[in-house]
C-alpha cells in the first residue's frame, strides 16, 4: 500500500522599516511530495521507540540507526 504524502512549508519574510513605518512581508511556500509504503513507516516508526531502549547491544544499536534513519527522512 503507498500514500502519497504532502507536505506544505512556509517560510514567512518580514522587514520593517522604522523611518516610514513601512511593512513587507514576503511569504514564499515550498510543496514537498514523499511516496513511501504507509506499512513500513508504522512499523519502523514503532521498532524505531522500541530499540531505542536497547540501544547499548550491538545488534539492537544497528537496527536503531536504520530505523532511525527511515524515521528522519520521512517524518522531518
Amino acid at each position: 500500500m503507498i500514500l502519497l504524502l504532502l507536505l506544505t512549508t512556509t517560510t514567512t519574510t518580514t522587514t520593517t522599516t522604522t523611518t516610514t513605518t513601512t511593512t513587507t512581508t514576503t511569504t514564499s511556500t515550498t510543496i514537498y511530495y514523499y511516496y513511501y509504503y504507509y506499512y513500513y513507516y508504522y512499523y519502523y516508526y514503532y521498532y524505531y521507540y522500541y530499540y531505542y531502549y536497547y540501544y547499548n547491544n550491538q545488534h539492537y544499536h544497528y537496527h536503531y540507526h536504520c530505523y532511525y534513519y527511515y524515521y528522519c527522512c520521512y517524518y522531518y
